[in-house]
């Protein structure tokens, strides 16, 4: 699957990070199994305290996941709860 275009051409994708040492950002590297899936995954919002992360699945049409930095791995993502999706 990667690499690879969908049905309509596009590329699937993935979120990852990246840190910044001194004035330089590292390589990205993927944020884990945890996130990142099958589907489409995008990140779309980052709380402040960088310890909330919202993400964008295309899983089953598209919902709002939400995944709390746990140390420095990231817990697996769950579909917010109400009328947001």
């Amino acid at each position: 699957m990667y690499g690879e275009l969908d049905a309509d051409g596009e590329y699937y994708e993935d979120i990852c990070l990246s840190y910044r040492l001194g004035n330089k950002w590292l390589d990205p590297e993927d944020i884990g199994s945890n996130i990142n899936s099958y589907y489409r995954d995008a990140s779309i919002a980052l709380s402040p305290d960088g310890e909330q992360l919202f993400i964008y699945k295309d899983k089953n049409g598209g919902d709002i996941y939400e995944s709390f930095k746990d140390d420095n791995l990231w817990t697996p993502a769950i579909k917010l709860y109400g009328e947001v999706n």
